[in-house]
């Protein structure tokens, strides 16, 4: 049985089956969990032989109606979310620089039915952690975005916002494949024929060398190429 079973029977046990009938036609708790178990993966950040950290501070944004149902089960929901979240991280042997945390917020434009994950990486005090790389010595290419460091561990690497990229960015500024970073001698930038395209400084590239820290800009995001 699988972390998102265990959570269902729960879920269930929790209200005796009263919380499926409430949420049969809006967001279903599982749908939350299970967005939230691939938040963890999409960003999860190896940082050294077998230590990958993840975000443990993870923010819902519900639609009105959607939060007004929720708040009937507001913190046992919560809390049994953490715990399946969890139990997906110990299984990944992932691991977390604070304790692991999930809240509901309101936002009154989305509609009932969306919802939108903003996962955080903070410390046991609750403070963010701009720079994973600040605390860890990090050595060889990587990408860091959003103070996120992505280790650059294959001989190319592409970047977008389609479920295949390497690296995906949630900027809708940003292609679905929109750029690739190839490890060659020296490394190499290649824009994928994207929209807004793809650019160092003032510069739009079609492809390029890369030095050993170079910003590139891509949509709203700027991703920093670093060797070291």
């Amino acid at each position: 049985m699988g972390v998102l079973d265990r959570f269902e029977q729960r879920i269930d046990r929790l209200v005796h089956g009263a919380f499926a009938k409430a949420f049969e036609a809006d967001v279903q708790p599982v749908e939350i969990a299970a967005a939230l178990q691939a938040e963890v993966d999409d960003r999860a950040m190896i940082v050294g032989a077998g230590r990958t950290v993840v975000p443990n501070l993870f923010v819902v944004d519900l639609s009105d109606s959607d939060f007004q149902r929720l708040s009937a089960f507001d913190k046992p929901l919560r809390d049994e979310l953490s715990s399946a979240l969890l139990e997906h991280i110990t299984d990944q042997r992932y691991t977390t620089l604070g304790r692991v945390s999930v809240r509901f917020a309101n936002d009154s434009d989305l509609t009932t039915g969306i919802f939108r994950i903003n996962a955080e990486v903070v410390d046991e005090a609750g403070d963010p952690v701009q720079a994973v790389e600040s605390a860890i010595t990090r050595r060889g290419p990587h990408v860091v975005i959003n103070g996120f460091a992505h280790p650059l561990t294959r001989q190319r690497t592409l970047i977008g916002r389609g479920a295949t990229a390497d690296i995906k960015l949630e900027d809708t500024g940003v292609s679905r494949n929109h750029c690739e970073i190839m490890l060659t001698m020296p490394p190499t930038l290649r824009d994928l024929q994207s929209t807004n395209g793809t650019w160092i400084g003032d510069e739009r590239i079609i492809e390029t060398e890369l030095n050993a820290d170079t910003d590139i800009t891509v949509g709203s995001t700027v991703i920093q190429f670093r060797m070291r």
